[in-house]
């Protein structure tokens, strides 16, 4: 299920009983789960709602669904981010016995940031039973208008071309983005342009600015370089894997563009054909300097880490190391 459906089913009262969201995009499933709580009525949110942001005990879950509710239809739990796929949960096999069989008179959503890995058989009852919504990263051209139309319901402006600056340099999760242009607005007032200065004066780069040092490296050769990053990639995310895709990624664009140059293409229509914006034009500098040769063994040694990693037999920063270790640069 997409996002928008779910919006819908939250306005007819939530019919199923078990809703799995998940995927990169935090800020929409955060706001999912609040306007899930809008079902309960204002003043029974004590009675007949619970939301927790850790793993609560298995049975006090359990003995809160089976009783009826007092004020609404329905009574509803939430549980955000509690890392219910871990392995170091406890009472696995009661918590696999509630998501079985949710009690008809409760609504159960569970939150979570990446249990599409979760491995085990509480991972495999849930997404058996649960309706799963999907909430990936929003597209560039909905996140301009998304972040557009927050500074116009401020009285403040922002054309298209620096919210799509804001989108390259700070990456496509709209919790960033969100906190950023909050302070954007608050330093520029209302009634103004929010220019490009002001924009630099302060966002601070991500870990996306991170990883595409990283790569700069990577293609280069430049291993100590390369371990040096990587090892400032490791403090700041806890997440390897999106590392990883970041950084296979961008290697496939840029054998996409290398391939788009071949062809006879300018570097702004290899640009263009790509999507646009910064790491499209990263991809066609790059393919632009380096041979086929270099291009075509990174690619291969990503697929081969990708593999790797989704077979089980290394982690996602081993797999960066091998792919930093093994590439030789002509």
């Amino acid at each position: 299920m997409k996002y928008e459906q779910f919006r819908k089913e939250l306005k007819n009262s939530l019919p199923q009983s078990l809703y799995l969201l998940c995927g990169d995009e935090e800020y929409l499933r955060d706001y999912c789960c609040d306007e899930a709580k809008k079902i309960i009525t204002a003043g029974s949110e004590d009675f007949d709602m619970k939301v927790y942001a850790t793993a609560p005990d298995a049975e006090e879950v359990r003995a809160f669904a089976e009783a009826l509710p007092l004020m609404n239809p329905r009574k509803l739990i939430i549980l955000r981010k509690c890392s219910l796929f871990d392995k170091s949960l406890k009472n696995k096999d009661t918590w696999a016995r509630f998501f079985a069989d949710v009690p008809p008179a409760c609504i159960v959503v569970i939150s979570d940031d990446f249990p599409q890995r979760g491995s085990g058989e509480l991972y495999k009852t849930v997404r058996e039973r649960a309706v799963i919504v999907e909430f990936p990263l929003r597209e560039r051209s909905e996140l301009i208008k998304w972040l557009t139309n927050i500074c116009a319901s401020r009285g403040t402006r922002l054309y298209d071309a620096d919210a799509s600056y804001m989108i390259a340099t700070l990456g496509r999760e709209m919790v960033r983005l969100k906190s950023e242009i909050d302070k954007i607005i608050a330093l520029c007032g209302e009634n103004t342009s929010i220019t490009r200065d002001m924009i630099n004066s302060v966002i601070i780069a991500p870990v996306t600015d991170k990883i595409f040092n990283l790569i700069d490296a990577v293609f280069a050769g430049r291993r100590r370089e390369c371990y040096a990053y990587l090892n400032e990639l490791k403090k700041l995310s806890r997440d390897g894997v999106r590392v990883l895709s970041t950084l296979s990624g961008q290697i496939l664009n840029v054998f996409r563009a290398r391939l788009l140059l071949s062809d006879g293409l300018s570097a702004p229509q290899s640009e263009k054909m790509l999507g646009g914006g910064y790491g499209a034009k990263k991809a066609v500098e790059k393919a632009s300097r380096m041979n086929k040769q270099n291009i075509e063994m990174l690619l291969s040694l990503c697929r081969d880490a990708d593999r790797c990693v989704k077979q089980g037999l290394i982690d996602s920063w081993a797999a960066i190391e091998l792919i930093i270790a093994e590439y030789k640069y002509y």
